[in-house]
């Protein structure tokens, strides 16, 4: 992954579902003022694979900006 500045959002999903978490994450990029360079990186931390738990889940997005 490029090296840089990135706004990142962890959610309790095995996978980003919901657009409401873009909805939060662009939010904060307009608040802070932040422009954004690139696309949006989303990364599957736990899934099914490694836990049987749901509760256990946990994604990641990140968008680099400037």
């Amino acid at each position: 992954m490029p090296g840089g500045r990135y706004v990142c959002l962890y959610c309790r999903d095995a996978r980003i579902h919901s657009p409401s978490y873009y909805e939060t994450i662009f939010q904060f990029i307009d608040e802070h003022q932040l422009t954004i360079k690139g696309d949006a990186i989303e990364r599957t931390i736990i899934d099914h694979y490694m836990s049987q738990n749901p509760e256990d889940y946990l994604s990641e997005i990140q968008i680099p900006v400037e």
